[in-house]
């Protein structure tokens, strides 16, 4: 593989053992390895694993420091500083040359712009597309400066795999806690580097790949996939079967059967070729057959007397899918079989990674699992002692493989399919069950999640859990664990910014939940609590305003109206009428509320903060700016002692207090607070999480205000942008920011542009809010100044007239607002030459102002 100056590897290995007069069998007889090693170090093949194994080769080979010294240099493992491929090369490996040539040759042509940088080895299951992808980076990694592999099975495992690259490529961007704005900072890095290959393994689906590979085509893309193809992604290139004499050279290497003293048994040479044909030449296939081969030390002949004597009655009346073959079912359950019998918990733990998703198993969720058997006794599988004894059982019949340095665990899918056709439905279920159960056991809380050091576990997690919520619909799993685990995960996607994640498992954690307990049992409260702080993150307060009064509905109905957790959902509840512009009903809520809390909520709880700074919004929204000020410091003072001046909780706090000083034109102030708020949300929860969105909006304001139009047209625009590209929705952001750049546009005469952006608030709000929500009102005395300065009288009449009549019944005939909007509409009179009622509505907005 690699060269020093003085020669190869192999090319060394071959002269100084000649030199010795040692033939290859001798030599490996004295290193205690097969002699395939030799030939394949000597061939440049591989590389000796170890500077160790160099150091013996000297010795046996007689050599001096200066030939030492030349062999260990040429032993260097060469490989690119950045390299990711979770695989240790094959080295049974055989065949697939014409394949492997033909990438090599697309990829080197690539270069030019003469074809396309992507390929994609596709086929079906076990017919060797990752091993191929695998040689493939091991033999031609000199050609590139960087090599990576993404999992991409699933959404999750692709964005986690992404997200491991940054520590790799050692980005600036792999401690932030909000994976969008770490997988942006990798794709960038791909879009600007050259000369990488990526492999996107597994490929199950376009759509979920697409978005998330590089732009720009630097570098080369190997895709493999069972899919027929991937559209204009990648050219595809078809793996078939191994020939019968590539499936035989790869049994003999396998099975060490390739002397010529095993070739002399009888019927041997016969029974390899009929080997090969009965499992179909699939390289998968292929590998297991020789695992159980070399591990009994049965003849050829017998394993092929097994294999078709074997009863497996399920799976011959299985469908052979093309994804499925039957010749690969019958040798994992004939391996099965065996495994069964000589080690009945490594069997136990490998029908529990066939439950899981197959990549990334983590070892301490088997550590966790309690089998059926023990399950009175409330042991756990094995204890760590004997965990890797198992493993090793495992590894032996190439059932799964195992990454050290991660603890984690992968199973090929085809395994998977056949092991649990072992079992009947009965027996699968009471194991997902106490799959689910030993998840959720290691799945963090609520107070271990706002630990950010918490959230890789969590992540690793997060694929195990969605192939739980299989389970659960699978085989109707009623256990309390399975709520519980979903709520847990859905906390934990809500905390990432992934809102669509969070919501699916959370919905379906409600159903399981009212299945098990029914539609008024108080283990629905924190799950329900948990689903409505997504719909209040999401600005989806129709939604949120119906779980909220059920979660106070629930807690005075179970734990009495003299509860902390009747007072704090009281509490939530009354935000909810203040979002939904019911700022009378909130103000009563409120006051009880603090008569409530007063009595039996402690005064370090973190909900006086929460409950603290809703007041201060509700003042705002009357624009009673005094007091919302002064609730919002009280807010401000207690989220600093409490949660920590750095905490997202204190920066939401600095942010409602910066919109107060808005109002009061104190904009140094403002800014000065925003860089703060900022700053954390940045270092917390990265860019591109919706608070600091949002907060990039309220700068974007800051501007407006000063009339500083090209800033805050920029801000405004980027809030957009980064709203559709993390693809997150939240019309409560959204609409503001239209509502904003169409002032700003109006200001700037830019009239078309005002309109649409205006309308666009428009109908964001009227399909979220009542149709006499404050914010319609706002975006409607917009329109109606649009509308006045071009002369569209009635049309600015019809919204003026709207307007005023929401601020006056929703925010008080006294409120500032109404004043603002009597004002327009005088303006308006005024134009029409309707001065009289004009100077009526003037007076009224100065007896309102003092």
């Amino acid at each position: 593989m690699n060269t020093s100056s003085y020669g190869s590897f192999g090319d060394l290995l071959r002269d100084f053992r000649k030199r010795r007069k040692l033939r290859q069998q001798e030599l490996a007889e004295r290193l205690g390895i097969h002699r395939n090693t030799i030939g394949t170090w000597e061939r440049g093949d591989y590389l000796p694993d170890s500077k160790a194994m160099v150091l013996e080769l000297a010795r046996y080979l007689a050599l001096g420091d200066e030939e030492t010294r030349q062999l260990l240099e040429a032993s260097l493992n060469a490989l690119p500083r950045y390299w990711k491929v979770p695989f240790q090369r094959n080295p049974f490996f055989t065949g697939r040359e014409e394949i492997l040539a033909s990438l090599h040759s697309a990829f080197s042509a690539a270069k030019t712009g003469a074809v396309s940088r992507s390929v994609a080895l596709r086929g079906i299951g076990g017919i060797g597309k990752t091993q191929t992808a695998v040689e493939y980076a091991y033999r031609y990694f000199q050609t590139y400066r960087a090599v990576f592999w993404l999992a991409a099975e699933t959404p999750e495992s692709l964005i986690t795999s992404l997200v491991g690259l940054a520590g790799l490529l050692e980005l600036p961007e792999q401690r932030e806690q909000e994976q969008g704005r770490v997988v942006v900072a990798v794709l960038h890095w791909l879009n600007t580097h050259r000369d990488w290959l990526m492999i996107v393994d597994n490929v199950s689906s376009v759509d979920v790949v697409k978005p998330l590979l590089p732009t720009a085509r630097e570098g080369s893309l190997l895709f493999t996939t069972r899919l027929p193809e991937l559209n204009t992604l990648a050219f595809p290139l078809s793996l078939q079967p191994l020939s019968c004499a590539e499936g035989t050279r790869f049994l003999l290497q396998r099975t060490g059967f390739n002397s010529p003293s095993s070739l002399a048994q009888p019927q041997a040479e016969w029974a390899l070729e009929e080997i090969v044909t009965a499992l179909g030449g699939l390289p998968l296939a292929l590998e297991q057959a020789g695992a159980y081969i070399q591990k009994t030390q049965c003849s050829l002949a017998e394993f092929l007397q097994l294999f078709r004597d074997f009863p497996l009655e399920v799976l011959q009346e299985q469908d052979t899918a093309a994804d499925h073959p039957f010749s690969v079912a019958r040798t994992f359950a004939l391996s099965f079989e065996l495994l069964q019998h000589e080690s009945p918990l490594a069997a136990e733990m490998l029908t529990t990674c066939c439950l899981l998703a197959p990549d990334a198993i983590p070892e301490d969720l088997l550590l966790a699992y309690t089998p059926p058997s023990k399950q009175q006794d409330g042991l756990a599988l094995v204890s760590l002692l004997r965990f890797n004894a198992l493993l090793k059982d495992l590894l032996a019949y190439a059932f799964i493989s195992r990454n050290v340095h991660e603890k984690t665990l992968t199973v090929h899918r085809l395994v998977q399919l056949v092991i649990r056709e072992q079992w009947d439905a009965s027996a699968l279920r009471q194991r997902a069950e106490q799959v689910i159960i030993a998840l959720n056991s290691i799945f963090p809380g609520s107070e271990q999640l706002s630990a950010i050091e918490s959230w890789p576990h969590c992540q690793l997690l997060v694929p195990q859990v969605f192939a739980s919520v299989h389970l659960l619909d699978l085989y109707h799993i009623l256990s309390p664990a399975g709520p519980d685990l979903l709520r847990r995960a859905g906390a934990y996607l809500h905390q990432r910014g992934q809102y669509q994640q969070a919501e699916q498992l959370l919905k379906r954690a409600l159903v399981l939940q009212e299945k098990i307990g029914g539609s008024m049992n108080l283990a629905l409260v924190p799950l329900l609590t948990t689903l409505g702080r997504l719909y209040v993150s999401q600005g989806n307060y129709p939604e949120a305003e119906p779980i909220r009064r059920r979660v106070f509905a629930l807690s005075a109905q179970e734990l009495g109206d003299e509860h902390p957790q009747t007072a704090k959902a009281l509490q939530q509840w009354a935000f909810i009428h203040i979002e939904l512009g019911k700022f009378g009903e909130a103000l009563e809520l409120y006051q009880r509320v603090l008569a409530l809390y007063e009595r039996v909520v402690a005064k370090d709880d973190p909900d006086w903060a929460e409950t603290f700074d809703n007041l201060g919004f509700l003042y705002y929204c009357q624009g009673r700016y005094t007091q919302a000020e002064h609730y919002y410091q009280r807010a401000l003072d207690l989220s600093r002692q409490i949660s920590g001046p750095e905490h997202p909780d204190t920066a939401n706090v600095l942010n409602n207090l910066a919109l107060t000083y808005i109002k009061q034109e104190r904009y140094a102030e403002c800014e000065r607070i925003y860089g703060q708020a900022l700053a954390i949300y940045h270092r917390t929860l990265g860019a591109e999480h919706s608070h600091t969105i949002n907060a990039l909006q309220n700068v974007a304001l800051v501007y407006l205000r000063q009339r500083r139009y090209e800033e805050a047209e920029e801000h405004f625009l980027r809030v957009l942008r980064s709203l559709q590209e993390n693809d997150l929705t939240n019309p409560t952001i959204s609409s503001a920011a239209h509502r904003n750049l169409g002032s700003l546009y109006l200001d700037q005469r830019a009239y078309q542009q005002a309109e649409f952006h205006l309308q666009q608030a428009l109908a964001i709000h009227e399909r979220n809010l009542p149709s006499d929500h404050p914010n319609i009102a706002s975006v409607l005395v917009h329109l109606a100044r649009l509308a006045q300065e071009q002369e569209r009288y009635t049309e600015a009449e019809a919204h003026y007239r709207r307007a005023l009549e929401i601020r006056e019944r929703k925010l008080g005939s006294d409120h500032p607002e109404v004043a603002t909007t009597l004002r327009g509409y005088a303006g308006l009179l005024r134009a029409m030459r309707r001065a009289d009622e004009a100077r009526a509505l003037e007076y009224r907005a100065q007896t309102i102002q003092g």
